[in-house]
């Protein structure tokens, strides 16, 4: 009867010491997945103010286009008055 208790308390000691571990481990890998979980919330955000910009350069880009276009209309109407 002896021999079965002291097996089963080293079992015990064993299971424990492993639990410890994985329990340390698991709090290692938790903050790993936090701090590259926050980066690559960072990069995201980063990269869709970046297109709102790129988007609104754009729109401004082509709005220029189309005043410089008209600008030149109405010189080119205005020349036309001009030599009639």
């Amino acid at each position: 009867m002896h021999f079965s208790t002291v097996a089963l308390t080293k079992g015990t000691e064993i299971l424990t010491h492993e639990v410890t571990f994985l329990m340390a481990e698991n709090h290692t890998l938790r903050k790993a997945n936090e701090a590259l979980s926050k980066r690559h919330r960072a990069q995201k955000t980063r990269v869709h103010q970046e297109s709102a910009h790129f988007i609104h350069d754009v729109h401004n880009t082509l709005a220029q286009k189309e005043v410089d276009g008209q600008i030149c209309c109405d010189k080119r109407s205005e020349d036309v008055v001009k030599i009639c």
